[in-house]
């Protein structure tokens, strides 16, 4: 998996400077993703497999790019609340080949005020933190730095990325990958 414009610019900041895909690193994912109620299609896990097949997903993609290698296991752990019937409350770990770890927080029960996506990766000394997709610091052995950018989650690049694999100028490099996260998540979804 190459560094390319189909992922998001901090997402792609961490990876080159960091050389998560060759240096192992640890990661800590929370998505406040905010409550939908249970009536909601997203919910309906017969339809589309509920929210964290069809949003959390994505976090293990993009965790997945950083590492740059496969992913060994997933395991997943549901939050029991009744005012929150809906499996959208799980903590969610992942191993993978090169060593490196991740967990991801995926939650309905957060407040709205407070961010709904930041990814921390610990690596070589250093910890970059990523808000929202529009800030990112970077803790350094002496020094605090920080970027800030109008957000871009990288959906232009990604479908770009797509049109060119349909029209045959690309090729797909990562859909493998994609489909055993896919696979490992449902499995894990199940044994829970």
């Amino acid at each position: 998996m190459g560094l390319n414009r189909r992922y998001a610019p901090l997402i792609g900041t961490i990876r080159n400077e960091l050389q998560t895909n060759k240096i192992p690193a640890v990661y800590d994912y929370i998505a406040n993703a905010g409550y939908i109620p249970p009536e909601h299609w997203t919910q309906d896990e017969s339809k589309g497999g509920g929210r964290i097949i069809g949003e959390a997903v994505h976090f293990i993609d993009t965790i997945q790019y950083l590492d740059g290698s496969e992913i060994r296991e997933i395991k997943v752990s549901f939050a029991a609340n009744p005012a929150y019937p809906k499996r959208d409350n799980a903590l969610i770990t992942v191993r993978f080949q090169s060593g490196a770890a991740a967990t991801i927080i995926y939650t309905s029960m957060g407040s709205k005020k407070y961010p709904k996506e930041q990814l921390r990766v610990f690596s070589n000394g250093a910890v970059y933190e990523m808000d929202n997709y529009v800030g990112l610091r970077k803790y350094g052995s002496s020094k605090k730095s920080e970027i800030k950018l109008k957000q871009d989650k990288g959906f232009a690049g990604e479908y770009q990325y797509i049109y060119d694999v349909l029209k045959g100028t690309k090729e797909n490099e990562s859909i493998h990958d994609a489909l055993a996260a896919h696979r490992l998540l449902l499995e894990a979804v199940r044994n829970d």
